[in-house]
C-alpha cells in the first residue's frame, strides 16, 4: 500500500492478546523503517470504577485508555472477585471503543460484589488489575479516567467519565 512518501513494508499478521502494544514497520522513500501503532493493546485496558451497594447494583467498570479501539480475544480476559468460583468471562469480540467503557453489572457477573471485597481483572491466569476496599462502596474509581486510584469515594458514573 501506498500514502504519499510512506508505504507499509511486508504487513505480519497482528497478534492478539499479547502484553505490548501492536506495532507494523512502515518504510520511508529513504529505506529506513519507523514504527506505527495500529491497536489498543492489553496494558490500555483498566479497571476504572467498581460499586458494592445494592441501591444502585453491583458493576465493574473498565476503560480504555487508548485512542484506539480494543477487542477482547476469546476467552482470555475474565473479572474475578475474592473468591475464585466467582469467574466472568469477558465474551470474544466485546470490544470497548476509544477511550470508552464497558460496564459489567452483578446480573452479567453473576456473583455479587461484598463490603470487604476485591475485584481482579485477569489476563488468562495473570491478574492484570486489582482493587480491594473495606466496607460497601457506592463508587470506588480511577480519577481522570484510567489514572490513579483515589483514597476517598467518587460520585456513580457508571459508563461515564469519573467525578470526585
Amino acid at each position: 500500500l501506498s500514502t504519499g512518501p510512506w508505504s507499509l513494508a511486508s504487513p505480519a499478521p497482528i497478534p492478539t492478546g499479547v502484553p505490548f502494544r501492536v506495532y507494523r514497520r512502515i518504510s520511508t522513500p529513504s529505506g529506513f523503517f519507523r514504527r506505527a501503532r495500529l491497536l489498543a493493546g492489553p496494558m490500555d485496558i483498566v479497571l476504572n470504577e467498581v460499586s458494592s451497594v445494592d441501591s444502585i447494583g453491583d458493576f465493574v467498570e473498565i476503560f480504555n485508555r487508548s485512542d484506539e479501539a480494543y477487542v477482547f480475544p476469546d476467552g482470555i480476559w475474565s473479572i474475578k472477585d475474592e473468591n475464585d468460583a466467582h469467574v466472568y468471562v469477558i465474551p470474544e469480540g466485546t470490544t470497548i471503543a476509544p477511550r470508552g467503557f464497558l460496564v459489567v453489572d452483578s446480573e452479567q457477573l453473576n456473583f455479587g460484589l461484598g463490603a470487604d471485597d476485591t475485584v481482579r481483572l485477569c489476563r488468562g491466569a495473570t491478574v492484570h488489575d486489582v482493587t480491594s476496599w473495606k466496607g460497601h462502596v457506592v463508587s470506588r474509581g480511577r480519577f481522570p479516567d484510567g489514572g490513579p486510584w483515589l483514597g476517598g469515594r467518587l460520585t456513580p458514573t457508571k459508563g461515564s467519565a469519573n467525578t470526585p
